[in-house]
């Protein structure tokens, strides 16, 4: 007789040839039991092996959670990288992810609001002013501080340069005689949009006030002509 260790692979005998088909059942019998079994019992000349799956790799205890709280993660905050950085995050990364937080986060107040609005609200005023218009509640999600310093901190620097150069091209301009082409030549020279014709002819005719004005950014060149070509 032939003792064999439990395994958590499948089973498999090989019988003897001519083995009866009662003795062939008894150890299919014996087979089916071997996982619960400390030790099982087989015929002599029975061959059990155990199947496995090939694999290659390591994969541990450690790797197996790890995968699955990356996958907790992405279902509940709907990205990995605001919960752990890992060893390859970078900073752009994290904060494309984060943008992807505050989205879900905006998604999760809409959907609380309206339900609170169509049951506990409604039910308040139905019970104690029946007939009323139900209001509306809103959950605005806290501002990213840090998001509004940067894009006011970008459109301030944006309307500083802006502002100096309209100025520059004003003072440029202020060589120009003639209004109508000085009209003409502002919105090449510098940022017109958003300003009406009123507001561009002011402009234009103020312009000798900055004549000789320091220039804050300067005015782009125009290209060298080739000999014997004729000037713009």
């Amino acid at each position: 007789m032939t003792k064999a260790a439990a395994a958590p692979a499948a089973p498999i005998a090989q019988s003897p040839y001519g083995q009866l088909t009662a003795e062939q059942t008894r150890l299919l019998n014996t087979l089916e039991n071997i996982r619960s079994s400390s030790a099982v019992v087989v015929p002599v000349s029975t061959d059990v092996k155990f199947l496995e799956a090939a694999r290659s790799g390591a994969v541990t205890y450690s790797d197996f959670l790890a995968y699955w709280d990356k996958e907790i993660a992405i279902c509940v905050t709907g990205e990995t990288l605001t919960t752990d950085i890992g060893a390859n995050g970078s900073r752009a990364a994290s904060e494309t992810h984060a943008e992807i937080l505050e989205l879900l986060v905006d998604s999760d107040a809409d959907l609380l609001s309206a339900t609170l609005r169509q049951s506990l609200v409604a039910w308040i005023v139905d019970y104690n002013l029946p007939g009323a218009r139900v209001p509306n509640v809103w959950r605005p999600r806290p501002e990213n501080e840090l998001e509004t310093a940067s894009v006011g901190k970008a459109k301030a620097e944006t309307n500083k340069a802006r502002t100096a150069a309209l100025r520059d091209a004003l003072s440029f301009l202020a060589n120009v005689e003639d209004d109508a082409i000085a009209l003409e030549l502002l919105p090449h020279l510098a940022s017109v949009e958003g300003l009406s014709e009123a507001a561009l002819r002011k402009l234009v005719e103020g312009r000798a006030a900055l004549k000789g004005a320091p220039v804050v950014v300067p005015m782009p060149e125009p290209a060298p002509r080739e000999a014997g070509e004729p000037p713009a």
